[in-house]
This record gives C-alpha cells, sequence and structure tokens, in this order.
C-alpha cells in the first residue's frame, strides 16, 4: 500500500533545491511505498502549506504516519495550519 507525505524543507536542503525552492525553502509531497520506501512518484515541491495540501488531497492515497496533516490531527498543540507555518 502506497501513503503520502506533506513535509517541510528546509532552505538549502536538497530537497529544496531539487524543486527549485533552495533559497526559500518549501512544503512537498512523497509517495512512499508500501515497504515504507520512497517511491520518486508524483512528487512535487510548493511554495506554501495549502498549496502542497491541495495536491495531497488529489491523490487518493492514505497519509503516512509522519505527515504534517497526521501530526496536526493527533497533536492538540496544533489548532490550525498557520500554527504548523509558524515552527
Amino acid at each position: 500500500m502506497e501513503t503520502k507525505r506533506v513535509a517541510y524543507a528546509y532552505p538549502a536542503s536538497d530537497t529544496a533545491c531539487r524543486y527549485g525552492f533552495g533559497r526559500t525553502g518549501c512544503y512537498f509531497v512523497h509517495i512512499f511505498r508500501g515497504d515504507r520506501r520512497y517511491s520518486g512518484r508524483r512528487d512535487q515541491g510548493f511554495a506554501t502549506l495549502d498549496e502542497a495540501i491541495a495536491y495531497a488531497e488529489t491523490l487518493p492515497i492514505a497519509y503516512d504516519r509522519n505527515s504534517l496533516l497526521w501530526i496536526a490531527s493527533q497533536q492538540t498543540a496544533y489548532c490550525c495550519r498557520e500554527c504548523l507555518e509558524d515552527e
């Protein structure tokens, strides 16, 4: 079973550079295979969390347990997407 993950790549990281956001960092969506290995399929970088979430929502795949959305739904310290972006 594949899963999707929404996460953040810091400026100058390999992931941010791969998506063209080397100076600013970016949010990204990665797809993982059933064996928890990164598949490289349909992954993409985005300037905002909302853009990444909107793209992830178009994929008919369950969220990975480490996804920002999963974290937000599991921890009451995060009240909204803006709180996640502030960290």
